[in-house]
């Protein structure tokens, strides 16, 4: 069994030997298309494979005489994206309010970021920043909901905005 990052080249180097000295031709036979065999030399490569899954793979060595086999699974790996940013769950009427999202991905392939809200006081900028000054109609909890999409798989990192009237450190004292 063998592993593969996504969109990462493949080889592995089959090798046999003749105890008689003769020549070796390799041959290949797998469900993984697009994956080849050196018949000289016995290595098996692919070049950035785009998918996820198990494949089967069965390289042959023949000396013209007798065939041997080598079988085994590949398994190509693409992990999730990693979130790099972490939002600010909170914020108090007629303060500023901004979050940039931002996450990477594993194997390096490129990482699209998809935001969605309901608040009327937050708006979604070019850059992707999350930003606004909530006013006192907006006291409550708003829901924000943030993907990142490698291309094939999503992480979700959707968070709750807290809406206060009150600074926290702020004390009131009624007579």
């Amino acid at each position: 069994s063998s592993d593969l990052a996504v969109d990462h080249d493949y080889s592995y180097d089959a090798n046999a030997t003749d105890t008689e000295g003769a020549a070796i031709t390799y041959g290949l036979s797998s469900d993984l298309a697009g994956l080849g065999v050196n018949s000289g030399t016995g290595v098996v490569s692919k070049a950035h494979y785009l998918g996820n899954g198990t494949f089967y793979v069965h390289v042959s060595a023949s000396d013209g005489n007798y065939t041997v086999w080598q079988n085994y699974t590949l398994t190509v790996i693409n992990l999730y994206p990693i979130v790099t940013s972490r939002p600010r769950m909170s914020v108090v009427i007629h303060d500023s309010y901004s979050y940039l999202p931002a996450g990477t991905d594993p194997e390096g392939l490129t990482v699209i970021v998809n935001i969605t809200f309901s608040a009327s006081w937050l708006t979604l900028n070019p850059n992707g920043t999350i930003s606004g000054s909530p006013l006192r109609r907006d006291v409550g909890f708003w829901l924000v909901n943030v993907s990142f999409w490698d291309g094939y798989r999503t992480t979700y990192d959707n968070y709750t905005i807290e809406v206060t009237a009150l600074d926290s450190t702020t004390t009131t004292i009624l007579t």
